[in-house]
């Protein structure tokens, strides 16, 4: 019998690495003549400014925001009208997304634009113009359409009841400077004026120009926040729910504490406090207040529970207890200090305080908090906070996708479960009799927005009346639950035992292997990228003939990288070979652009065979013949043939992905501008030197810094079942850089 050989994942592959040249080309759209663009627009202009002379002064600033609609085809960053708002000096505020009909893909971009009255009556000048200058021509045949902001889209889900104070949250406008600075006095005057205590006002401002503003205010001010120009929009805030589901009476705990050797990691755990008073969980958790309120009962039971997740798992009844992969770190921020109607900005400035404080050793950052409800179309603070943390601190941030997913109409994932930069986890439970997997019935669901449109990220195991999650619940007793809370904490502790096992890898390559060996089964808005179902061993594994290399790095915007699959230059399989690779990268967002809101985006295509290129002919062929598509080696004398003819070879080699689509086609089906890209392909000849390519495509206020990069992993995987011989042997020994993954073994029980 062959002895089975233990082969893990190989590190190290951002060795090989490389920067490459990748000739950009457009088609050119099709755009409206200057005679249509006048008769469309110029009557929308008169009215505009028409209704801006209408505007009273304290309803706007020296400057007005107008509402630029840009027709779908136009959709890309590219079709900017930089042109128009430069000659007009225009200043974009934010950006937005609008659907121009029922069909999903016809979908166009909101900017918002400031400058003052005098500036934008310009506007109705250029538009007289009978000799437009080219690029301000092209800009006005984008337009649909130019008009203030709809007052009645300003307020959204705010009953208007006379008697009944409202906790919101109020979104600028990405003001700067003294209208920032005037925006929020006026805000602040008008909640005074109504009653507010100037104190219970919360104005948060971040670098990248997101200002949010909560408040507690009576229902009559909300009809003038609605005719503010200078205010974007005025949300509810909700309250944080905490729920705990409980099936089983409380039954005895295994009795012995484990003791002994425990790695150096610890998990932020960030709820509403733990039970100290449990052995079991005292000697593994330091405990922080980050609130001056004192604990409540129901809320350290919640956060009991979770800490007993992350520290155990499902605890078996009648068992042994594990030892935890790591420790916890127990951030109580409930109850918060704060008016209770405003906590949850109590509960994000917690976080923002404490979060960048943990150390080193804790790099992985757990929520299984927040506030109930499907998330709102627009980004919020809780949101947004948690993706920048993200992004500044390298933390993996774990939250929980919510419960609500058996209530029709209300079961898309909560916030903030749709930050971008965040593991957002689901449950399963799994059938006493058959052990298959389902996803639970209260699960929230998909999709997410821009940027994370499948979420949850993966599903773990969260319990059901069938199959409880037994945890903590007192000194010596355990309770069987259920829940998305102890779904969270029970990746949580797979990350940070990988994290602790693994050493070579950082939390974003854990969040790539974690993502990439979870077990797929094909419905993306209940599952997401799979069933994250593995032990450590399992997820780091190789084998002889199904080999996964792991990259860690930086990309930088408007570069194009290739990452090789390390194949051995002699591979030649006359059978079917599966390639798959998991992206994963951080990208820096902006609270201002809600439908535009990663700073950059990956376009990543799969090149199989690196003999394989485009010839293309000579500038100014008529008529102008196709594109060839030849093999260095076997096609040699025609490529010289077109060679002496003038035809260029392309840059790269030829995609299997090169279809021309449509900008909406490329971010909703080729992932253009989501933060985890997972994808399969397969092919039975033609393989030379496999590789992804991967372009960096920058957007906002990252577009014109070339000091920004962003922080990416991939794992890339080759299955040849019928290779013959040592397939991975073969890779370890071509690319001599790569490093087999070393992995500690299990910490062993001592009690």
């Amino acid at each position: 019998m062959t002895e089975q050989k233990h082969y893990t994942l190989l590190g190290n592959a951002e060795a090989y690495q490389e920067v490459v040249d990748r000739g950009r080309g457009g088609r050119e759209r099709d755009y409206r003549d200057w005679e249509e663009s006048q008769g469309l627009l110029q009557p929308q202009v008169n009215d505009l400014i028409q209704k801006i002379d209408e505007l009273t002064p304290s309803q706007r600033l020296d400057e007005v925001v107008v509402e630029v609609k840009m027709l779908p085809r136009f959709l890309a960053k590219s079709y900017h009208p930089d042109s128009l708002l430069s000659t007009a000096r225009l200043v974009v505020l934010g950006s937005d997304a609008w659907q121009a009909s029922e069909e999903p893909s016809d979908m166009g971009r909101v900017l918002y634009v400031s400058g003052v009255p005098d500036k934008l009556k310009r506007v109705a000048g250029l538009l007289a113009s009978t000799s437009p200058v080219p690029g301000i021509q092209k800009d006005f045949a984008k337009i649909e359409s130019i008009r203030l902001p709809d007052d009645a889209d300003r307020i959204t889900e705010v009953e208007s009841e006379p008697t009944v104070r409202h906790a919101i949250e109020l979104v600028l406008y990405g003001w700067s400077g003294r209208l920032l600075d005037e925006a929020v006095r006026r805000l602040q005057q008008m909640l005074a004026d109504a009653g507010t205590d100037r104190q219970n006002i919360m104005v948060r401002s971040y670098r990248s120009g997101a200002t949010f503003v909560a408040a507690v205010v009576p229902s009559p001010v909300l009809t003038h926040f609605q005719s503010l120009n200078f205010l974007r929009l005025a949300n509810p805030l909700p309250r944080i729910d905490i729920t705990r589901m409980a099936f089983t009476p409380s039954i005895p705990a295994p009795r012995e504490v484990p003791e002994g050797a425990i790695g150096d990691e610890w998990v932020a755990v960030v709820d509403g406090g733990v039970d100290l008073t449990i052995p079991a969980i005292a000697s593994f958790v330091n405990a922080y207040d980050c609130t001056t309120s004192p604990p409540d009962a129901s809320l350290v039971a919640h956060g009991t529970a979770v800490t007993s997740a992350a520290l155990y798992g499902n605890i078996q009844p009648g068992g042994m207890l594990p030892v935890p992969p790591a420790r916890v770190v127990s951030l109580r921020v409930l109850p918060d200090a704060q008016d209770d109607s405003l906590e949850l900005y109590g509960v994000v400035d917690a976080l923002e305080l404490w979060v960048p404080r943990l150390g080193p050793n804790v790099r992985v950052v757990n929520l299984s908090i927040g506030p109930p409800g499907p998330i709102a179309r627009r980004i919020s603070r809780f949101t947004y906070a948690l993706d920048l943390l993200a992004f500044e601190t390298n933390k993996l941030i774990i939250t929980a996708v919510g419960n609500w997913g058996n209530r029709p109409g209300l079961e898309r994932i909560q916030t903030p479960s749709d930050a971008v930069n965040v593991l957002s986890v689901g449950a399963f439970w799994r059938e006493p009799t058959t052990a298959n997997r389902l996803v639970a019935d209260y699960s929230c669901r998909g999709p997410g927005r821009s940027g994370a449109v499948v979420k949850p990220d993966v599903v773990a195991f969260g319990g059901a009346p069938q199959s409880p999650f037994f945890v903590f619940d007192s000194a010596g007793t355990i309770v069987g639950s259920a829940g998305t809370s102890l779904a969270a904490p029970f990746a949580a502790r797979s990350a940070v035992d990988l994290l602790t096992r693994c050493p070579d890898f950082g939390p974003l390559a854990t969040r790539a292997i974690m993502i990439h060996r979870a077990e797929k089964n094909g419905d993306a808005y209940s599952e997401g990228h799979g069933f994250l179902d593995s032990t450590t061993e399992a997820m780091v594994s190789c084998d002889e003939r199904n080999v996964s290399v792991v990259y860690e790095g930086v990309i930088v915007p408007k570069k194009t990288f290739r990452l090789p699959f390390l194949l051995p230059k002699s591979y030649d399989v006359a059978s079917r070979t599966y390639f798959s690779w998991t992206i994963v990268y951080l990208p820096e967002v902006d609270g201002n652009a809600h439908d535009e809101y990663c700073l950059c985006g990956l376009e990543v295509q799969f090149r199989p065979d690196s003999h394989v290129y485009n010839w293309n002919p000579p500038k100014g062929a008529e008529p102008k013949p196709k594109a060839r598509c030849l093999h260095v080696v076997n096609d040699r004398s025609e490529i010289q043939s077109l060679e002496s003819a003038g035809w260029t070879r392309g840059d790269l080699p030829v995609s299997v992905d090169h279809e021309k689509t449509t900008e909406h086609h490329r971010r909703v089906h080729d992932y253009k501008w989501e933060t985890t890209v997972c994808c399969t392909r397969n092919r039975n000849k033609d393989i030379f030197d496999p590789a992804i390519t991967v372009s960096v495509v920058p957007r906002g206020f990252w577009d014109g810094d070339d000091a920004v990069q962003s922080r990416y992993a991939a794992v890339l995987t080759v299955r040849s079942p019928k290779y013959d011989g040592d397939l991975y042997a073969a890779v370890v020994n071509e690319w001599p850089r790569l490093r087999a993954v070393p992995v500690r073994p299990a910490v062993p029980i001592r009690i």
